[in-house]
């Protein structure tokens, strides 16, 4: 996919550790705070699919994220910002 003469799906590969280990440490403090906002509808949110959506932010959409964003060395930021979160 382009946009204009720019591969919008491939422009963000190859970033520097330091960058994807920001943006998805930011990114799972941002799904964090919304959760404290998702107790107001935790009724809902407590069955499938819902569930698996929340699942999915915390596990394997940062390690996807990170390694779209960065190859292997996106994913091992990934990894630590993960773990350190």
């Amino acid at each position: 996919m382009h946009f204009g003469n720019v591969p919008v799906l491939g422009m963000m590969r190859g970033m520097p550790f330091l960058h994807v280990f920001v943006l998805v440490f930011v990114g799972l403090v941002v799904s964090a705070i919304f959760t404290r906002l998702a107790f107001a509808v935790s009724e809902k949110i407590a069955r499938a699919p819902l569930v698996d959506v929340f699942v999915s932010i915390f596990t394997w959409v940062p390690w996807v994220a990170g390694w779209w964003l960065g190859g292997w060395k996106g994913l091992g930021a990934a990894l630590l910002a993960h773990l350190l979160f």
